[in-house]
């Protein structure tokens, strides 16, 4: 892309709107003019780079003018770029994108099963975090890193959301898409700006979802951009003083033998936590719960329990195509033919039945296979030999 050509477009269509004064396109332009001005920053150097940056500026100080006029709530962010010092350009990811502003309202005891698994959560994060006095006077400190790993849909990222609310900390989900740039420096930044706003909290949980992605192993990566945030990373986690902020790194990943040994070192992802496949009584929770606020005739939650062997969490009861959805849907089925034949007037819904379990069973399969399962296991048995 031409970025000094469409910096001058979007500049010429800003002039036209404000001929119009339509001060809403106005704003939309020059902020656009101040995106394209901030590209072209990254490409350059020396005086020339400062002096984009400056331009960059001054098209964001002339659209905020703008909005102005619109009014509040005018133009809300269209087309808006921020612009820093050091000439990136901010309108993906924000720093105030990083942080939740509503903590989860979800609980440890929310969480299905996982009985080996919540209490390692609990010794090693809840109760230093809630009882942070008596754990110093044995000099253990608050704050700590734990990597989930297992078989995708089996509820990592729902159990970090509940260790959050459990401590009563802000969430802080990072995603690969949202972090990688390539730009050069700005993922750096980027990192920079999510520990910042990690420490804005008196409490914050920072989460790496697909973990392995952001740590992958050096040396089996091209990307230069991966060769210097793996360090990056590893140095902001480094410097993380528990003295003075309490933030706890989770982890999760589907593939843990793809990531980088530096990151699970103690003080970094120093406890691993395998997540696998719900046993029969957290099966026959999460169907229960799932079916709840639906109307039912005699299920037998254990008995579907006992059918479902390798069906993840997601398999059961997610949103969209898993066995309760799939259920669901034959219900539904059969009480929107009673309505089309009544015509007029209240039909009663159908119940969800074990028939029509029978039939989500033969449609929707397990996801999750033995051999997976396996090379978990021994990735496993590799690490505790290590």
């Amino acid at each position: 892309m031409d970025y000094d050509r469409e910096r001058r477009m979007a500049e010429a269509r800003a002039k036209v709107a404000l001929a119009d004064s339509d001060w809403k396109m106005v704003a939309y332009h020059l902020f656009n003019a101040a995106r394209m001005t901030s590209r072209m920053a990254h490409q350059a150097e020396g005086r020339t780079r400062d002096s984009l940056v400056r331009l960059a500026q001054a098209y964001e100080q002339r659209g905020d003018r703008a909005l102005a006029k619109v009014g509040k709530g005018g133009a809300k962010d269209e087309g808006r770029a921020k612009v820093s010092q050091n000439g990136r350009q901010d309108t993906d990811v924000a720093q105030q994108d990083w942080v939740v502003s509503t903590r989860p309202d979800i609980r440890l005891d929310d969480v299905a099963g996982m009985g080996e698994m919540k209490d390692i959560i609990q010794s090693h994060i809840v109760l230093p975090m809630k009882h942070a006095d008596v754990y110093a006077q044995y000099g253990i400190q608050p704050g700590s890193g734990v990597l989930m790993y297992g078989p995708p849909g089996t509820g990592k990222t729902f159990v970090a959301s509940a260790i959050a609310g459990e401590v009563d900390a802000a969430f802080i989900p990072v995603e690969m898409k949202k972090v990688l740039s390539k730009w050069f420096g700005e993922t750096e930044q980027l990192l920079g700006d999510l520990f910042e706003a990690a420490k804005s909290h008196p409490r914050s949980v920072v989460f790496f979802d697909e973990a392995e992605a952001l740590f992958p192993k050096r040396g089996g990566s091209n990307s230069s951009v991966m060769a210097r945030v793996v360090p990056q990373l590893l140095q902001l986690i480094n410097g993380l003083d528990p003295n003075q902020n309490c933030i706890i790194l989770l982890g999760a990943t589907n593939r843990p033998w793809l990531m980088d040994e530096a990151a699970t070192r103690p003080g970094r992802f120093g406890r691993l936590v395998f997540v696998g496949p719900p046993d029969p009584e957290a099966r026959a929770y999460m169907i229960e719960r799932a079916m709840r606020d639906t109307p039912v005739a005699d299920l037998d939650y254990q008995a579907l329990a006992e059918r479902t062997q390798g069906y993840s969490g997601a398999d059961l009861a997610g949103d969209r195509d898993s066995l309760c959805v799939e259920a669901k849907m034959a219900a539904l089925k059969r009480t929107v033919d009673a309505v089309e034949r009544a015509g007029e007037g209240d039909v009663e819904p159908e119940p969800v039945t074990m028939d029509d379990f029978e039939h989500a069973l033969e449609r929707i399969r397990p996801s999750i296979k033995a051999e997976d399962l396996q090379k978990f296991e021994q990735f496993r048995e590799q690490h505790d030999k290590a």
